[in-house]
């Protein structure tokens, strides 16, 4: 039986502290707290990458590594 083979693809999206904070705002850990909560830890966030000197200035490279595991189906016997 083939064994499955996985894929890897690198590549980024250009973001700024303001849009990552946005895009972390939206995952369940975020969105299982209060609203009052929700924007204290966005904020937190934002001053966190505003203080970081690979986050801070403008936007930025936020790499992403993709991986696919690719298998074939087994021929009828």
């Amino acid at each position: 039986m083939p064994r499955p083979v996985t894929a890897r693809r690198v590549n980024s999206q250009r973001r700024s502290a303001e849009s990552l904070a946005a895009t972390i705002a939206t995952r369940s850990g975020m969105l299982i707290l209060s609203q009052p909560e929700r924007d204290a830890a966005t904020i937190r966030i934002i001053v966190y990458l505003r203080s970081v000197p690979e986050t801070a200035h403008g936007e930025f490279e936020l790499p992403l590594l993709t991986a696919v595991p690719r298998a074939r189906l087994a021929p009828d016997r």
